[in-house]
């Protein structure tokens, strides 16, 4: 079968991104499963598109600056007669493919995963409000006409209260063989191996809790003062300047570092003695789900969405990171000091974790999963 995966973003610094190329590269290398991946990316080919095409996946560019330009609808609908998808998987679909997709109605079941719950600190306000202006018109007059709704996590499907026909189905996340580290990250830094490195990778914005994680950091730096602290990803200048300037006022700056975005940002990974994340709200982390997978550590704060998942996990089935209450940066610095000077419960932690991620998020199983609703899919629309 033929699969038309839509995404607005081109860049592997967005989670989504990892998932449809974890995903498709796998359908693409494992003929057994009979489907064939197209993906179908709104903005101008970047890096996302380079490691779909190592992969084997053919990607299509609409060549955009964003989901609401019209130029959209006729590339997309020529995207569609030559390609003549069977089914269509949106991850984000753009304004202009919805109303495409309504107005040509043609018999191609779609599936659309939510990955997430919808953050109020990502656009201004004034370009919120016309955005939801637009959107809204559209909408109530361009219904499509979905087949099945993908929730990421069950705290996701939860607070949107899915139907009875919408699934729960995890992030894809591959297990590599446990291999020497490289210290790639310590090079970089120039900083010797036996350094200890903590950090968190992800765009920098209001949601993810940055202040927190500054803040814990600089702490635990305060206390070990070997240990170097790193942030892979970007975000507002104005934020930015706000976050360096509080790093700046603590004796510990030296060993602060700001990498910005990495397309390497997965590899710098297993280089850390302790991943980060504070966020506020998540829809599954796959940076998170990536550092276990990679035997680091892990240290994270029991939020919402698929952060409830994560929290239901290490209680029934942990202990296999550190977990702390909302706001608990007290809590979680001093678990981080004493996870640092405990090499036996980084292995103890990191080997329970493996085991978490091959139980609920192989990508064998999230692939005959996706497979199984596919072709459910497909049989309904035959009927």
């Amino acid at each position: 079968m033929k699969i038309l995966y839509l995404i607005t973003n081109n860049t592997l610094g967005d989670g989504i991104a990892r998932h449809i190329l974890e995903i498709t590269g796998y359908f693409a290398t494992h003929p057994f499963y009979q489907i064939t991946p197209i993906v179908c990316t709104v903005l101008p080919e970047a890096d996302f598109a380079c490691a779909l095409k190592q992969k084997g996946v053919k990607v299509v560019s609409l060549n955009v600056k964003n989901g609401h330009d019209i130029r959209i609808i006729p590339r997309f609908y020529h995207l569609l007669q030559e390609i003549k998808p069977d089914l269509i998987h949106s991850h984000v679909m753009a304004l202009f493919e919805r109303i495409l997709l309504a107005c040509i109605k043609q018999n191609i079941p779609i599936i659309t995963t939510c990955h997430g719950i919808a953050s109020s600190d990502l656009t201004k306000e004034h370009e919120k409000s016309l955005r939801k202006l637009t959107e809204d018109f559209f909408l109530d007059h361009f219904p499509i006409y979905v087949k099945r709704k993908i929730y990421i996590s069950q705290g996701v499907r939860d607070f949107y209260q899915g139907d009875q026909d919408s699934v729960c189905i995890y992030n894809p996340i591959s297990i590599h063989p446990k291999a020497k580290k490289r210290y790639h990250l310590h090079k970089l830094l120039g900083i010797s191996e036996s350094t200890p490195v903590i950090g968190t990778v992800g765009r920098i914005a209001t949601v993810k809790n940055p202040k927190a994680f500054v803040n814990i950091m600089c702490n635990v730096l305060k206390y070990v003062p070997t240990a170097h602290a790193v942030v892979c990803g970007s975000g507002p200048e104005s934020l930015l300047s706000e976050l360096n300037a509080i790093v700046a006022a603590t004796p510990v700056a030296n060993r602060f570092h700001w990498l910005g975005y990495r397309a390497d940002a997965p590899e710098l990974t297993r280089d850390l003695n302790c991943f980060i994340m504070t966020s506020i709200t998540e829809g599954l982390p796959t940076a998170l789900l990536e550092a276990m997978a990679a035997r680091v550590p892990v240290a994270f704060m029991e939020t919402n969405g698929g952060m409830i998942d994560l929290a239901r996990l290490q209680r029934t089935e942990g202990p296999w990171g550190i977990m702390v209450s909302r706001d608990d940066e007290r809590g979680m610095i001093k678990a981080i000091i004493e996870l640092l000077k405990d090499q036996n419960l980084q292995n103890k932690l990191t080997e329970q974790a493996v085991l978490i991620i091959q139980k609920h998020f192989s990508i064998e199983q999230i692939a005959s999963q996706l497979k199984h609703v596919y072709q459910e899919a497909l049989t309904e629309g035959k009927e």
